[in-house]
């Protein structure tokens, strides 16, 4: 539908580099462009690692992970604007 409007690209959005979606796109024929961001430090010398593989957030994940389900639709909503 998007090529008979004209459209020639398309974004299938971002993947970090060995993840499965990363994959998932690589055997689809896609080949991954690098995205280059800027960032403006105020009070830090360095940027923050906010990144799933960081172990900052393993403790909130295992919590995370033994909620029950109530919970998580509940909650799940409400927080996830906050995540990176």
């Amino acid at each position: 539908m998007g090529a008979s409007r004209g459209f020639r690209w398309f974004d299938f959005g971002r993947s970090r580099r060995d993840s499965g979606p990363y994959h998932f796109k690589r055997n689809q024929g896609f080949e991954p462009e690098p995205l280059h961001y800027s960032y403006y430090l105020v009070k830090r010398k360095a940027r923050p690692r906010v990144n799933p593989s960081n172990p900052v957030f393993d403790v909130p994940r295992k919590i995370w992970q033994r909620l029950p389900l109530p919970v998580h639709e509940w909650l799940g909503g409400r927080i996830s604007r906050y995540l990176p």
